[in-house]
């Protein structure tokens, strides 16, 4: 009975107990994968060292074993040419193992850097002034720390001063009246970035920090936010427009007609004279 003990106790020690569901991975250069579990079954798949398999069943020396990465694949291998962890010969890159109680322990590999918190943004601020109660209107362009842009629409009375946080700033205001001057600056901490001021009726000006439009600047508009229409003056028409004949038509004979004798009739009897000359006498 011992005898048997010992013998089983021995059996034991020289195979590895099955596990289905274990990871294993093929120790030799080249392996197999076989149909059945004998050297003379036909050859399925030929496994590289460093392969993955997962392990269903054992049947004496052999372990039916599925192939990742190949579907379908599924066979067996001879249990020397698999084990549970991945080899460290082949040329493989693979982690030290670690054996024996006194085995030295290979640095920890370093905890990765936290992702760098995003900055805050800057606070711009952006100074109207000029004459006094003035109107304005205008937008401002703000790029915040994710890169998107983002507008604002500003209007109102001067004098003012509006802050706006962002990475970079370009404002374009103008200026609602006829008469006075805008001048408008962006500060930074304190500091003048850009500055530019009106000088025609219903201009605008533009003021911007760097950017993705270019360095910062101040610019003064050259065409008219609004057009002053005024009407004409009277001194502008002296004569007035010519919508006819300057001479009236001709719509009759300039000469009246002869509707009658020029000569009045005689009315009464004639009478000749002593001499024979003809007279006439008239009576009433």
């Amino acid at each position: 009975m011992a005898a048997l003990t010992l013998a089983l106790t021995a059996l034991g020690a020289g195979a590895a107990p099955a596990t289905p569901g274990d990871i294993l991975f093929v120790e030799a250069e080249a392996a197999s994968l076989r149909a059945a579990p004998e050297d003379a079954a036909p050859e399925i798949l030929r496994l590289e060292a460093g392969r993955k398999l997962i392990e269903f069943e054992r049947g004496g020396t052999w372990i039916r074993v599925g192939v990742f990465g190949a579907v379908g694949k599924v066979g067996w291998i001879h249990q020397d040419l698999a084990a549970r962890r991945e080899p460290e010969s082949a040329g493989l890159d693979l982690p030290e193992v670690i054996r024996g109680p006194g085995a030295a322990r290979p640095d920890p590999a370093p905890l990765p850097a936290p992702p760098a918190t995003a900055e805050p943004p800057e606070v711009f601020r952006l100074v109207l002034t000029g004459s006094t109660a003035l109107k304005y209107a205008g937008h401002c362009d703000l790029i915040g720390t994710d890169g998107r842009s983002r507008r604002r629409k500003i209007a109102g009375l001067l004098r003012t001063a509006i802050e706006f946080p962002a990475t970079a700033i370009l404002c374009r205001v103008g200026k609602q009246d006829f008469r006075g001057r805008l001048r408008v600056s962006l500060r930074r901490a304190g500091a003048l970035v850009a500055e530019a001021e009106t000088s025609a009726p219903f201009n605008h000006v533009t003021v911007r920090s760097a950017g993705p439009w270019g360095v910062a600047q101040g610019l003064r508009g050259a065409v008219l936010t609004r057009r002053h229409n005024v009407a004409p003056r009277p001194r502008d028409r002296i004569l007035p427009p010519l919508i006819g004949p300057m001479v009236p038509p001709l719509t009759g004979p300039m000469i009246p007609p002869l509707t009658g004798p020029m000569i009045p009739p005689l009315a009464g009897p004639t009478t000749r004279p002593p001499n024979g000359a003809r007279q006439t006498i008239r009576t009433r």
